[in-house]
């Protein structure tokens, strides 16, 4: 009887693997910095965006970089949707190790003239940070096995804070310690101001929070 042939080449290990990188609302001001930075260090990056327009725009700007050591892929849809969900996590499982997962959840922009209230703003913020729990939700296993880190931000025009107009950024530690090396926005670009909040710890933030 003949015997099974069994494969003899090992198993990748999670750490020859290529880091990749899923970052949300990738066509705005913040999530288009994200992607360069991690391209910069030669990681995937999975670039989550709503608007055609804006996705396309930033995939023909980076390519026109020339610095970049990684590689960029863009996913057009909603986060929420269950077949976009389906694309992510196939893409995460072909292209190597998710590494970190930059949760973009929009900007605070109070105006006078602006005809939504603070606080509604404020709730669209939270909306924006509880769409993407289905996907992290799904993509657990995957997060567990290669130890990503999960970091939410959010940016704030400053109105309240004196700074320079859209230079103020929050990034929140939701998960485990995040190596300065691949989540630290580059601090000669913008003035950041760091938040952690440390896992059980509940904390409050208003409109009139000095971020």
């Amino acid at each position: 009887m003949a015997e099974s042939h069994t494969s003899t080449v090992p198993p990748t290990e999670p750490s020859d693997q290529p880091p990749v990188v899923i970052v949300t609302r990738v066509g705005s001001c913040i999530g288009a910095e994200a992607a360069v930075h991690f391209l910069k260090r030669g990681a995937t990056v999975i670039g989550i965006g709503s608007y055609p327009d804006r996705v396309c725009k930033l995939q023909v700007a980076l390519a026109k970089l020339t610095h970049n050591a990684g590689k960029f892929i863009p996913c057009i849809g909603p986060v929420t949707s269950h077949d976009m969900q389906n694309e992510i996590i196939d893409l995460v499982k072909r292209e190597g190790r998710l590494s970190a997962f930059v949760n973009n959840i929009g900007a605070y922009e109070p105006h006078e003239s602006s005809t939504v209230e603070p606080i509604e703003q404020w709730e669209m913020l939270q909306k924006s940070l509880l769409e993407t729990l289905p996907l992290l939700h799904r993509l657990r296993g995957l997060m567990r096995r290669f130890h990503c880190r999960v970091v939410n931000v959010a940016s704030d025009d400053s109105t309240l804070s004196g700074l320079a107009p859209n230079v103020a950024l929050v990034a929140i530690k939701t998960a485990s310690p995040v190596s300065r090396r691949w989540l630290s926005i580059q601090e000669s670009t913008y003035h950041l101001r760091r938040r952690r909040v440390q896992p059980a710890t509940s904390t409050n933030y208003s409109p009139q929070a000095n971020l």
